[in-house]
C-alpha cells in the first residue's frame, strides 16, 4: 500500500481543520445553516487543502464515490510499523480525510442545509478523520493546540485560530 508524506506543519494544520469542523458542525445545532457556513467563508479555505491534498496522490481521488470510501481502521498489527510513519498517511487514509473534506465543502456550497441525521455522520466522520491524523503527528506538535477557535465556541475556552496556533502559510 503506498503512503505519501506531508510536512508536519501541514499535518498539523489540517489536523486542527478536520478538529475545527467537526467541533463547529457539532455546536452549530439550533443556529442557521447560513450563519455557520459564513463563518468558515472568513477562515481557511477548504478547496486549497483539497488541492494540496489532491496534489500529493497519483490516483483520482475525486473518481470515488463517499460511499465507496471505507472509513480506515486503526490495525494494531502494524502499530510499530505505523509508528515508523509519522508524517506519512496511506492512500485509503488519504482518500478518507480528502472525501470528507469534499463532502464539507460541497455541503458549504449549498444554500440548503443537509438533514441533522447526515450532518451526525459527517461529524462523526470527521472526528475519525481527525484522530487519524493525530496518530500522525508526534504529540509534542500538537500539544497545547487542541484549542481551536470553532463556530459558537464557550466564551470561556481560550480558543486560537488555525493561523495563530499553525502559522500562516501553513497550505
Amino acid at each position: 500500500m503506498a503512503s505519501f508524506p506531508f510536512d508536519r506543519r501541514f499535518l498539523v494544520g489540517l489536523y486542527l481543520l478536520l478538529r475545527q469542523l467537526q467541533l463547529s458542525i457539532d455546536r452549530s445545532y439550533g443556529s442557521t445553516w447560513e450563519s455557520l457556513v459564513n463563518y468558515f467563508a472568513e477562515r481557511t479555505p477548504i478547496q486549497n487543502v483539497l488541492n494540496r491534498l489532491k496534489n500529493a496522490n497519483v490516483v483520482d481521488m475525486d473518481q470515488y464515490s463517499d460511499e465507496a470510501v471505507e472509513q480506515p481502521k486503526f490495525d494494531t498489527r502494524l502499530f510499530s510499523r505505523l509508528m515508523k510513519q509519522k508524517g506519512c498517511l496511506s492512500e485509503k487514509e488519504l482518500l478518507f480525510v480528502y472525501r470528507k473534506l469534499k463532502v464539507v465543502y460541497l455541503l458549504f456550497g449549498d444554500k440548503d442545509p443537509p438533514d441533522h441525521e447526515h450532518l451526525v455522520r459527517l461529524r462523526l466522520d470527521l472526528a475519525h478523520a481527525e484522530d487519524l491524523i493525530r496518530n500522525r503527528l508526534d504529540k509534542k506538535l500538537i500539544k497545547n493546540k487542541c484549542c481551536v477557535e470553532h463556530f459558537n465556541q464557550n466564551e470561556i475556552l481560550d480558543c486560537k485560530s488555525l493561523d495563530e496556533l499553525v502559522g500562516n502559510g501553513w497550505l
